[in-house]
């Protein structure tokens, strides 16, 4: 396990062009997920057991072409899902559990 700390850098996505995977769970991050971190070839993005906090952003899969596995598992989110997420239809694995979040999930996530 590591112990970074502190938020996600808004820019991560300008490193991340060519990832695949990218696994930040269980670590202590907090504040708000970046919508840059998405980008066209990532497969996989575990963000899970971090104190992240706010609202999914909408735009949080525009890039993701390829997204196939996200896991924002046991953070301290809050709010809708993103009606946005009509894009994410390669999607295999969606864990969300652990949470604040209400209202209902939007069908756009149930016709891939």
């Amino acid at each position: 396990m590591n112990q970074f700390n502190g938020s996600i850098p808004s820019h991560i996505g300008a490193y991340l062009e060519n990832a695949r995977f990218l696994s930040l769970s269980r670590n202590n991050l907090s504040g708000a997920i970046p919508d840059s971190i998405c980008t066209p070839y990532l497969q996989v993005l575990d963000l899970s057991k971090n104190p992240l906090s706010s609202v999914i952003p909408p735009h949080l899969t525009r890039n993701s072409s390829s997204l196939s596995a996200l896991d924002l598992a046991e953070n301290h989110l809050e709010g809708k899902l993103p009606a946005e997420w009509g894009n994410i239809t390669k999607i295999h694995t969606l864990k969300l559990n652990g949470n604040h979040l209400r209202g209902v999930i939007p069908s756009s996530i149930s016709e891939g």
